[in-house]
């Protein structure tokens, strides 16, 4: 049995703002499966998808009628790529909460800087992707 006690009413923002709290200090760890039009050796994915990465995110092309238009700075906390066959790899991240996965690997014809394309100079495209973890804020 729950007893809900001193209940009144409150703005939209000010709830708008309770959920959106803390949001920042919120991780996620994600795995994908990506396609590269390139083939690189597993030296050369270490060599080059280096971290942490600050993002600057405009708001995806495939969410821009929901949501508003803005740049977003996110963080990419680590990145762990590894080859799994010719232009096929398995990407581990942990990410700042809120930050558009699938836009980091094709870069949405540039509104994700720098992307996996970018930092690899090829085209790469997202086949799966899992949430592995969610990491509460500390």
């Amino acid at each position: 049995l729950v007893a809900v006690t001193n209940v009144r009413r409150c703005e939209a923002s000010l709830v708008s703002g309770l959920l959106k709290q803390g949001e920042d200090a919120h991780r996620k760890d994600y795995r994908a499966v990506v396609r590269l039009s390139s083939d690189f050796s597993q030296e050369e994915l270490d060599r080059l998808l280096t971290f942490p990465v600050t993002l600057a995110q405009q708001t995806p092309l495939r969410v821009l009628h929901r949501r508003t238009l803005m740049c977003r700075p996110r963080t990419v906390h680590s990145i762990r790529a590894t080859r799994i066959a010719k232009r096929f790899i398995v990407l581990d991240l942990t990410t700042q909460a809120g930050t558009y996965v699938k836009e980091f690997v094709h870069g949405d014809l540039g509104r994700t800087c720098p992307s996996i394309g970018s930092m690899l100079n090829c085209e790469a495209d997202i086949l799966q992707l899992d949430v592995t973890n969610v990491h509460s804020a500390t």
